[in-house]
Order: C-alpha cells, then structure tokens, then sequence
C-alpha cells in the first residue's frame, strides 16, 4: 500500500519547527503551495477564459494520448490553470471530454442555424441546403475523427 512520506496510518508527521523546512509555507502547518509572489503575478482571466484554456489543452492531449491515457493534471498544466479550477469549471474528465468533443458541434450547428435564417439565404433550394448540410457536417467529423473514436 503506497503512503506518503512522513505519514503513519493516517497521521501526518509534522516537523517539530517549520521554519526554515521548504515543505511548509510562511503559514504554520499548512503545506507550501504557490508563493504570494507567484499568486500576485498570475493574470486574472474570465470564466470563459480560463474554459477555452482548458478545452484548448484538453483536445490534444485527448487526441495523443486518449482518453484513460490523459490526466487532469497534464491537462491543467498544459492550460497553464491549477488542477481545482479545471474541476471547478467542468467537475470531472467526463465531463470535460464531453465538451471538448461537443464544443465542435455545437460550434457547427449555431453556424449553420446563423448562417441559413438570414432570410437571403431562404433562395437557395431545400436540396441544396441539405447537401451543404451533410458535406459541412462530413468535414467536421473528418476533422475531429482522432476524438470521436475515444468515445
């Protein structure tokens, strides 16, 4: 059974002082995370910001490495956002890989309802329509066919 260092059962092995021990930060008895200066020099981003990083990262790595082969924390450090914010603006893989896989389409769809209710457009043959339709809809999945086969 695997145990972090300095752990008994599920008692942690605190030093005696941690002044001066790099495990711990300027807060007595909490591990050392990020340093103030490194939180005060992170820019702040939107919601919808730090969403697209993430949906920008996941894609690749899901594409190279599928889906069982890609963990969080590859996918935080690739959007360069910390592990909890991908769980905070997705709550879990699944549901990330959900997006990124339905982001495309849903993309797509909007396009095409934009693109085909401007009334100009309504000029165009119902046939016609349906070919562009079906030829579009062919491209996105040949584009995006290395994710759908993760399904």
């Amino acid at each position: 059974m695997f145990r972090w260092p300095g752990t008994v059962g599920r008692e942690v092995i605190r030093p005696a002082s941690p002044v001066g021990d790099p495990r711990w930060g300027s807060r007595r008895g909490r591990p050392r995370t990020a340093s103030d200066d490194e939180v005060a020099s992170r820019p702040k981003r939107s919601w919808d910001e730090v969403q697209d990083l993430v949906v920008a990262a996941a894609r690749p790595l899901f594409e190279t490495q599928g889906y069982a082969g890609t963990s969080t924390r590859d996918i935080a450090r690739q959007a360069g956002v910390t592990q909890a914010a991908v769980f905070r603006h997705f709550g879990s893989k699944e549901k990330l890989f959900e997006a990124v896989i339905l982001q495309p389409l849903c993309d797509y769809v909007d396009s095409f309802v934009e693109r085909w209710s401007d009334d100009a457009q309504w000029k165009v043959p119902p046939e016609q329509r349906t070919h562009d339709y079906v030829a579009d809809l062919w491209d996105l999945v040949r584009r995006n066919r290395t994710l759908l086969t993760q399904l």
